[in-house]
């Protein structure tokens, strides 16, 4: 069973998360961008990783998080949006956050859960396929053996 389409933002959500923690500890959202870009795995966070590599080498916060803005993700444009009201308006980031991320992993349940119904549904075929006529010839066997002795 492939995994869900969503799958690649669980790496954005724990990335959230996190940034979510760096933010209530009043790290700047620059620092946090960058202490979590070094620590989480590339792999697991996807494209997400592409948009922090200007800021690793001296590009500023607004430049990243305009870019990402301009993602083709719903999941890392929103992520942005999340951030640049908060340094625009100085609110709080945290309960937001902690919010998308909660979105991000329902929606990735309720896909791994609908791909689990359709596998399950694939399976059954070739089950019955198998097992219905197994269970036929244990049926008919007894019978079958009845009359052939009583036949002879």
């Amino acid at each position: 069973m492939k995994p869900p389409t969503s799958s690649a933002n669980l790496g954005l959500a724990d990335f959230a998360e996190i940034f979510a923690i760096c933010s209530e500890a009043g790290i700047s959202h620059r620092e946090s961008l960058l202490r979590i870009s070094r620590r989480l795995d590339r792999e697991s966070a996807g494209e997400f990783f592409k948009y922090l590599l200007p800021l690793e080498v001296g590009g500023s916060t607004e430049e990243v998080l305009e870019s990402m803005s301009k993602s083709s993700n719903n999941r890392v444009r929103e992520f942005a949006l999340a951030i640049s009201l908060s340094t625009r308006l100085g609110t709080p980031l945290s309960a937001q956050l902690q919010s998308f991320t909660q979105q991000i992993r329902h929606q990735w349940l309720v896909e791994f859960r609908q791909k689990a119904t359709q596998a399950e549904t694939q399976m059954i075929i070739p089950q019955v396929a198998i097992s219905l006529p197994l269970t036929i010839v244990f049926a008919l066997y007894p019978s079958l053996q009845m009359l052939r002795a009583t036949v002879a």
